[in-house]
């Protein structure tokens, strides 16, 4: 073969490798969430970052990858890919750093590190993140399409088909085989939807047992669609697990595998059999409704007539809504004069209308506030405030908190809290005066929502009249007491509860803080997590000692590796290199992080984040890594103060002009875009500069050893930063980030420019 085309060759199979790897990622990431939570989803990126740095070691041992042996890597990772598949469904429990979770990383990066160490490290890391960067981006368009299932077996398959460009005719027949019957069991899935995450996962004692695939009814699966939100499910109880009338006429609908509504054949409920909106309060009223859910509240808004408007950030809830569920709901998104398939910050910040009603029922991204997950912007200081601007004369703000344990408990007093705290900030001297909060039980419900009761924030823009209060009055009288058990908490005098006690102490301005270990602060879009209302947070705590240890032990073996294999001494000179691979792998990670949590609140969705900023770093980096090849040190050092100064602008600047220059999500992403790609750039230079740097150091292979070692602490980052965040806020973690890569710089002018 040709040195050009061999080397066209080996760059391919950088580039097909680093697609697949993303590809593979972002599937991992999404079944996480899916079967476990976000936390665990989280972890599976560190997994991915292990297995790069694992694979770069490997790579050393490789004298001559030949066409036999690229071969058997690809190989490796399909049978990986499948075994990693059996170890979601078959052994959910099992995934912290497991094998198979961690081998197809491995094997793809042990690919890449051998071309790394043997090509140009700027041409080779600029194909790598450049596939990496296309990997990240077909999985957003891919995973709703196919939804992650398929998408298994669509990674199985591109593998396939990159081994048919081997010149050997052996692989190019085993290769057409894999190719042939990955297709074939492609599209009998898509078909037949035999292979689907909740009908074969297997329930154990460390999953949570609301997950639909744990329910201990059999269940008709009736729709299944994955989503750049959440995963949506709606289903129905088989009749031989029925309990009674209201299964036969209720359809429920599952989040992520937690259900968390349900769609209803009745077409107008009973005002008086609905709880959650009081029907007295304004005539004909103009409703705002966030989170429109399937069926949620639109049924019941609409039973108090006037004009209502619904926002729904996720399409495949409309989807569901106005196909396969539009007849079965008695057409109720055709209740909604307005849709807008938007997020509410987004909505908000671009409306001029005001509104009689705005409701944020149990508006999380997971279940409740008693299930860990990423940052939100519903329920902080700032986005509770825009509502309040929006209230007409007699406009009213309502919250919906379901309360399943103390964390949920708490989490109400934490955001009621934040509302007296901004009703103060708005001129409102005697907040109780504008308040209503009431417990309902549903006594009739089925137990699927495992919901214990409801808790009932009404904020009214002006204070309650006599009037309001007597048609307050006539309202709860009528409740049908079968159903609903209604139980006041404010402004009722006596309510022997610790739970009434503390939130008459919040609305009077008393200390809230009874239990010591509680961190019931306000919720802001520094630190947007209601769920966060435990000083310690041991659950990350654990999490963060886990993968602390894990990054350790792995790091105590290179530096044994080094020893054993390199044969050299660990001198002033290794310890300058590591501790600037150790910064960098740390500080990008850190940055990267930051970028996504305070970008969010302007992209409309986390998934929308992690594409636009993700996929534009990757690019970048690999554009700044490709064109920085002869780059003198003292460019070098000019590239680091521009990260520096680019960082800072982000912080300080930028997050406060994109709100100015859009409002749309879609133009706001373009925009963030454009500005994060700058930084992108110039944080894609450091880490080949310094790969180049050790090759002209160090005698022997030490590429892979730094490479390793970048990634264990990039995989350590990765929660690292998301603990940090929760625990001090976005400010500290972006803080610690930057600081990251201005050590990093000084090492570089002590070690390059003065010897």
């Amino acid at each position: 073969m040709e040195p050009s085309t061999q080397t066209y060759n080996h760059r391919f199979e950088v580039f097909s490798i680093a697609f697949a790897l993303l590809f593979l990622e972002s599937i991992f990431f999404k079944t996480a969430l899916y079967i476990h939570n976000y936390v665990n989803a989280l972890m599976v990126i560190s997994y991915a970052l292990l297995g790069l740095g694992i694979g770069s070691i490997l790579s050393i041992f490789f004298y001559e990858l030949k066409a036999k042996s690229i071969f058997l890597l690809k190989l490796t990772m399909f049978i990986c890919v499948i075994l990693s598949f059996v170890n979601f469904v078959a052994f959910p429990s099992y995934i912290f750093f497991s094998p198979f979770l961690v081998l197809p990383f491995i094997a793809g990066n042990s690919l890449i590190s051998y071309f790394l160490q043997r090509q140009n490290s700027h041409t080779i890391y600029f194909l790598d993140l450049t596939g990496a960067t296309l990997g990240v981006l077909s999985s957003v368009i891919l995973i709703p399409w196919l939804r992650e299932e398929n998408c298994f077996i669509l990674i199985l398959t591109l593998l396939a088909v990159s081994m048919l460009f081997n010149q050997s005719k052996g692989i190019k027949f085993v290769s057409t085989i894999l190719v042939l019957f990955s297709l074939e069991l492609l599209v009998f899935n898509i078909y037949s939807d035999q292979i689907n995450f909740a009908k074969i996962t297997k329930c154990d004692s460390g999953i949570n047992p609301n997950k639909i695939f744990c329910s201990s009814q059999e269940i008709d699966l009736m729709f299944s669609k994955s989503s750049n939100v959440q995963r949506i499910e709606a289903y129905q109880v088989k009749p031989q697990f029925q309990k009674g009338y209201m299964d036969k006429m209720e359809t429920y609908v599952a989040f992520d595998g937690l259900t968390n509504d349900r769609i209803s054949q009745w077409s107008f409920p009973d005002p008086y059999d609905e709880p959650r909106l009081i029907n007295r309060l304004v005539e004909n009223p103009k409703l705002l409704i966030i989170g429109t859910a399937a069926e949620g509240v639109i049924k019941t808004a609409k039973s108090l007539g006037g004009h209502l408007t619904g926002l729904e950030i996720n399409n495949q809830i409309i989807n569901l809504m106005q196909g396969p569920m539009y007849q079965f709901s008695n057409k109720a998104y055709d209740l909604i004069d307005t849709l807008h398939p938007i997020d509410a910050r987004t909505f908000i910040k671009s409306t001029e209308s005001k509104y009689d009603f705005i409701t944020l029922l149990n508006t999380h991204l997971v279940r409740s506030a008693s299930h860990i997950g990423s940052p939100e912007y519903l329920h902080t200081k700032e986005a509770i405030s825009s509502y309040l601007n929006l209230l007409t004369e007699k406009g009213t703000l309502v919250f919906e908190e379901r309360i399943y344990n103390e964390q949920t408990r708490l989490s109400v007093i934490k955001l009621l809290h934040t509302i007296v705290h901004v009703m103060k900030n708005h001129g409102i001297q005697n907040p109780e005066k504008h308040l209503l909060i009431y417990r309902w039980n549903c006594l009739s419900c089925t137990q699927r929502l495992g919901s214990k009761f409801f808790v009932m924030i009404y904020v009214k823009a002006k204070p309650y009249t006599l009037d309001d209060w007597e048609n307050i009055k006539w309202w709860n009288i009528g409740i049908d007491k079968d159903h609903h058990e209604m139980i006041e908490l404010f402004p009722a005098k006596k309510v022997e509860s610790s739970f009434a006690n503390q939130i008459h102490s919040v609305i009077q301005n008393n200390p809230i803080n009874q239990n010591q270990s509680a961190d019931l602060s306000i919720i802001t879009d520094e630190k947007p997590y209601p769920w966060s209302v435990f000083k310690n947070n041991k659950d990350l705590k654990h999490y963060l000692l886990k993968i602390g240890i894990v990054c350790l032990v792995i790091l105590m073996c290179l530096l044994g590796f080094w020893k054993v294999r390199e044969k050299q001494l660990i001198d002033r000179k290794f310890i300058l290199f590591s501790c600037y691979f150790a910064l960098i792998g740390l500080g990008y990670f850190i940055i990267e992080t930051g970028l996504m949590h305070f970008y969010q609140i302007y992209t409309g969705s986390p998934t929308n984040t992690f594409i636009f900023i993700l996929a534009t770093l990757l690019f970048a980096s690999g554009l700044g890594s490709y064109f920085s090849k002869n780059y003198s040190s003292k460019k070098a050092l000019y590239v680091f103060l521009g990260i520096l100064i680019l960082s800072i602008y982000h912080y300080f600047i930028n997050k406060n002009l994109i709100p100015l220059m859009g409002a749309r999500p879609l133009w706001n992403c373009v925009m963030i875009g454009f500005t994060v790609f700058p930084l992108g750039f110039l944080m894609g230079i450091p880490f080949p500069y310094g790969l180049e740097g050790v090759k002209k150091e160090f005698s022997g292979s030490p590429v892979a050893f730094f490479f390793a070692l970048n990634c264990v602490f990039s995989t350590f980052a990765v929660f690292f930063s998301f603990y940090f965040s929760v625990n001090y806020g976005f400010s500290i973690t972006f803080g610690s980030g930057i600081t990251c890569y201005f050590l990093s710089m000084v090492l570089l002018y002590f070690s390059r420019l003065n010897g």
